[in-house]
């Protein structure tokens, strides 16, 4: 090895070479969508006429706010998020002169737009746009492949067309299913009644599960746990 600027030649590991075989497209960031997953606050999914949007909202969780407004399942929003945001660009082609009306990109297939999370921004990831919009081609490739562009990139990227599968515009897909939402220390009191006859229980931090009266006897404590439970996990089969 010899440095441009000196005449000495130095010797070196052989393994050096395969560090400096590398194309530009080696050197590129493959991620499709730039932002982290934890920094994403709104998502706009697109198809045609059809849209879905999901907030972030804070100490709330995500929500469904278009078209129509309700709790979200956190975590199907979450497992959502991570599958996009791991999507990884398989080549790159230059874009420049290039009909998207032929690639079957305008109108793309799908349009999907992330905007950032306000103050979520991590330090490392501080130059990174705060919104991305991803068009996917509705023409499909060979391989399981498929065609997309991003705003503001001069780029066309051929993806995984995993990206279809994971977009879904149905509300109801992320729409929270829990039937009640519980947190055990807010509840103060609880009464339950079948075939006529009715038992109240009072709960408390000092005194615990008491019956109400107190003369309509003990209360079972693993009872009235286990009831608990079955409500703080009783979720909705349909809609």
């Amino acid at each position: 090895v010899r440095l441009q600027s000196e005449k000495s030649v130095y010797s070196a590991p052989s393994d050096i070479l395969a560090a400096l075989n590398l194309t530009p497209d080696d050197l590129r960031d493959r991620r499709l969508i730039s932002l982290p997953n934890y920094d994403i606050g709104r998502i706009r999914l697109e198809a045609g006429v059809r849209y879905l949007e999901l907030a972030w909202k804070e100490d709330e969780g995500w929500y469904v706010v278009e078209p129509r407004e309700w709790k979200a399942d956190d975590q199907r929003v979450e497992e959502a998020l991570a599958a996009w945001t791991a999507l990884r660009i398989e080549s790159f082609a230059d874009r420049a002169g290039a009909d998207l009306t032929k690639l079957g990109l305008e109108p793309p297939a799908q349009t999907l737009k992330f905007f950032r999370r306000a103050g979520a921004a991590a330090p490392e990831e501080s130059a990174a746009p705060e919104e991305i919009m991803v068009k996917v081609s509705r023409l499909p490739l060979p391989e399981g492949l498929c065609q997309a562009v991003v705003s503001g990139e001069g780029l066309l990227y051929t993806v995984s067309d995993k990206v279809s599968e994971i977009f879904t515009l149905d509300p109801l897909f992320y729409r929270n299913r829990l039937v009640l939402s519980l947190d055990a220390p807010d509840i103060t009191s609880l009464r339950s009644g079948r075939a006529g006859r009715e038992q109240a229980v009072e709960i408390s931090a000092t005194n615990g599960f008491q019956a109400i009266p107190a003369a309509s006897g003990r209360v079972s404590v693993e009872a009235v746990k286990d009831m608990l439970e079955v409500f703080k996990r009783l979720e909705a089969l349909a809609f």
